[in-house]
């Protein structure tokens, strides 16, 4: 009985064992990988759709023959986010593996020189988040000057949290040597910003740049100007404009920038395309004017803080530079607070991305938020009909805005905003009922979102 029991468990280790060996096996590459770059047109394509639908299931041991795929040739290296190279290079992103950063670095120099190929490689590098991978980033785009996509960042990963202080280390000063390379130095600009701002580098590094600030700031105004600007441009060169505004209000007061930001204050509004635009530039300029002690028009004071889309972030920018008590009093109570975070996220670029052309309090209601009672304001606001748009909301329509401090007096602003819209015409239900729907569609869901106003 006693040597049955020990073959018994002889037995056992032997079967675990096998499972640990099973689990381990490495698995065979997927065969669609060598007929990606087949000549065959009919198997290309049948690759290229057997690559996307395994996107969920690949390994590190994957990797040697993916790396193997990535250097082949394929016609299609033209075609954006589709093409079959950046395909396999989010392989990489998926894996996350460590030695993907020594990969990119060798087959680099041999890759099309598209910006989308280029800019997926190197974001995998700042999605890696290593002391390597840094370095090996700034490597790259010192040596080669790759072109880039103009609305994708490079440094994205590393814009979207605190920068471990290993990485401030590797990338400053080091990162300005990249400012003459015009498809990076918005990210240099921002990089800063976000550092600067988490007190990662010291405000005496700007010295280094001042000159290049200028400079930019000059050239992006002339750009701004020019007649025969397109209408896509506006948004890259006003996004650079607005980095190197707020830049400038960690400088000492100084007469040409002066003149600059005086300048954006007076930026003409004449084509209908720059006013969103006109707005946020404006908004910058005078809080950089104000970080310096500045005189600023009374006037434009007043406008930003009336205007709902405005307001909040207006009251934010003041506070964090502690000069809210500049804020106008007949704009701050908690209602036309709501008011203006309802308004921006309708703005979003993920709602109606403008701002409705009436909006007015239907009621406010208390509830339990998370195991918290706060205030919720139900809103109606106005959209006209959009015959360019099909299907687009127009007409009176509710949401709501919350959740806020019970007392109202308390204008402490949402942390988790929970602000939403289903887009109900206003007058279908009570404003009653259309908070419960809210309730139902949003409170009950657990769903959580990230503030909108925490500047990470």
């Amino acid at each position: 009985m006693q040597w049955f029991l020990v073959m018994l468990g002889v037995l056992g280790v032997a079967m675990v064992v096998a499972k640990y060996r099973a689990r381990r096996r490495i698995p065979p590459p997927p065969s669609f990988l060598k007929e990606l770059a087949s000549p065959d047109d009919e198997i290309r394509e049948r690759a290229s759709d057997a690559l996307c639908e395994f996107s969920g299931g690949w390994s590190v041991e994957h990797l040697p023959a993916v790396y193997e795929a990535i250097r082949q040739s394929y016609p299609d290296d033209l075609e954006g986010i589709c093409s079959t190279r950046v395909q396999l290079l989010n392989v990489l992103w998926f894996t996350r593996d460590a030695d993907t950063v020594d990969f990119i670095a060798n087959v680099f120099s041999s890759l099309p020189r598209d910006r989308t190929i280029s800019s997926k490689a190197l974001y995998i590098l700042s999605e890696a988040n290593s002391r390597n991978s840094v370095s090996t980033l700034l490597d790259l785009l010192e040596e080669h000057e790759p072109p880039l996509e103009s609305a994708f960042s490079v440094f994205g990963r590393l814009l979207a949290r605190p920068v471990k202080r290993e990485l401030v280390e590797v990338l400053f000063p080091r990162i300005f040597k990249l400012l003459s390379q015009n498809d990076v130095k918005s990210d240099v600009y921002a990089m800063t910003i976000h550092c600067l701002k988490k007190g990662q580098i010291d405000v005496n590094e700007l010295g280094r740049i001042k000159e290049s600030l200028t400079r930019d700031f000059e050239q992006a105004l002339k750009n701004l100007g020019r007649h025969e600007i397109q209408s896509f441009e506006v948004g890259l060169i006003a996004e650079l404009l607005k980095k190197l505004i707020e830049l400038a209000g960690f400088l000492p007061s100084e007469t040409k920038l002066y003149k600059l930001l005086r300048a954006v204050l007076e930026v003409p509004s004449t084509r209908t395309w720059l006013d969103v635009e006109r707005t946020d530039l404006r908004l910058q300029a005078l809080i950089t004017l104000t970080r310096w002690n500045a005189r600023v028009p009374g006037e434009l004071i007043n406008q930003f803080a009336a205007d709902p889309k405005t307001r909040i972030t207006f009251l934010n920018n003041l506070t964090e530079i502690g000069r809210a008590d500049l804020f106008p009093s007949a704009f701050l109570s908690q209602e036309q607070l709501a008011q203006s975070d309802m308004v921006f996220w309708l703005c979003s670029g993920f709602e109606m991305q403008a701002p409705p052309d009436a909006i007015e309090t239907m009621d406010s209601f208390i509830a339990d938020c998370h195991g918290d009672d706060k205030r919720f304001y139900v809103f109606k606001f106005y959209y006209p009909v959009d015959e360019e748009v099909e299907h687009m909301p127009c007409g009176w329509l509710a949401g709501v805005s919350g959740p806020w401090p019970v007392d109202q007096d308390d204008l402490t602003i949402p942390h988790s905003p929970e602000t939403f819209s289903t887009f109900t015409p206003a007058d279908s239900v009570s404003p009653k009922v259309h908070f419960k729907n809210y309730q139902e569609d949003i409170l009950e869901s657990a769903v959580r979102t990230p503030s909108r106003w925490d500047a990470e």
